[in-house]
């Protein structure tokens, strides 16, 4: 690079910006998320008793591509899948016994998943696989 401009002085095919505020980096740095979620409220008497359902349903996907040093040469980025899903059920049941008490019971679930898949590159642990460096073993960095 030289010092006055973010210009390559490796080679013409490697991507230039001519600027001192704008670097050119291998990759964009994206994120998309997409998501449902879903609620559900039921209220309802039995036999005199007040009882309420609430159930829920969550579930996300996340990818993320992040170019850590940005810079157009490929020296540390990481690659990321995320999902996560999520149901939850509550039920409680209620009833008014006297004008001072008033009774209430219920439980709670809740079940949820978590994955993460991370895909990480750093060049020195390429090249020191490669023989050519003295670089960290693969994934000894995350």
């Amino acid at each position: 690079m030289t010092d006055e401009t973010c210009a390559s002085s490796i080679g013409p095919s490697i991507p230039q910006t001519e600027s001192l505020n704008r670097t050119a980096q291998n990759f964009s740095n994206q994120r998309q998320l997409e998501g449902d979620y879903h609620n559900l409220r039921i209220d309802f008497n039995w036999k005199g008793f007040d009882v309420t359902s609430i159930t829920g349903y969550r579930a996300t996907d996340e990818t993320m591509s992040r170019d850590l040093d940005a810079t157009q040469v490929d020296f540390y980025s990481v690659i990321s899948e995320q999902d996560y899903d999520q149901f939850s059920q509550e039920v409680t049941i209620s009833k008014q016994l006297t004008e001072r008490l008033h009774f209430a019971t219920g439980f709670y679930l809740l079940d949820y998943e978590y994955s993460l898949f991370q895909e990480e590159f750093f060049i020195l642990n390429a090249l020191g696989n490669a023989g050519l460096s003295s670089g960290h073993a693969p994934c000894e960095i995350q």
